[in-house]
């Protein structure tokens, strides 16, 4: 065969398999799912301090306390506009008064309520922190919260020692979403 023959018969396959597949119908469909939309959601805590109170619940300074005084500081913790549940948990954080100032901190015993039930009673300030870092809370979504009171008392038995003493310290809340695993370390 010479090569003018085997371009003929090679042409000639090429043109039968180009009509054939041509000449073949399939039907066909198309199925479309449109707006296929997966969002986040947001987490939002917010913590308010209220002004200090005395066990009236009525506003006060908290100036010129003496052994036997007991003050109130009320906070409220809130999930705010969060659409998903948290976990938070609170931190303390001691400020050093200045030097020579006594540090009342070191001396007061502190109680902790949450919704008006007593959780604490009589701690230290170091205990206190240790309490409240070991304890995590749970909010649901949507606008709900915990209100929380921290009564600081001078006690009695309070010397000369800390006169004109001064205790400062910061409430730092931190969250997280709720599903997170327990050894989440926020």
């Amino acid at each position: 065969m010479n090569k003018k023959s085997i371009i003929a018969l090679t042409a000639a396959a090429a043109i039968t398999v180009g009509l054939g597949a041509g000449s073949l119908a399939w039907f066909t469909s198309t199925a479309t799912s449109a707006g296929n939309k997966f969002t986040t959601g947001t987490l939002n805590i917010t913590q308010q301090v209220e002004n200090w109170k005395d066990v009236g619940q009525k506003q006060v300074a908290v100036d010129n306390m003496q052994p036997g005084d007991q003050k109130i500081l009320p906070f409220t913790i809130s999930n705010g506009t969060s659409t998903l549940g948290l976990k938070y948990k609170i931190e303390l954080k001691a400020e050093t008064p200045g030097v020579g100032v006594p540090n009342l901190l070191d001396v007061a015993k502190f109680e902790l309520k949450l919704k008006g039930v007593s959780l604490t009673s009589g701690i230290t300030f170091d205990e206190l922190k240790t309490y409240l870092a070991q304890n995590i809370k749970v909010l649901d979504a949507n606008n709900t919260s915990d209100s929380y009171e921290i009564v600081i008392t001078i006690p009695e038995e309070t010397g000369n020692t800390y006169m004109g003493g001064q205790g400062t310290f910061e409430i730092n809340t931190k969250a997280t979403q709720n599903n997170v695993d327990a050894s989440f370390n926020f």
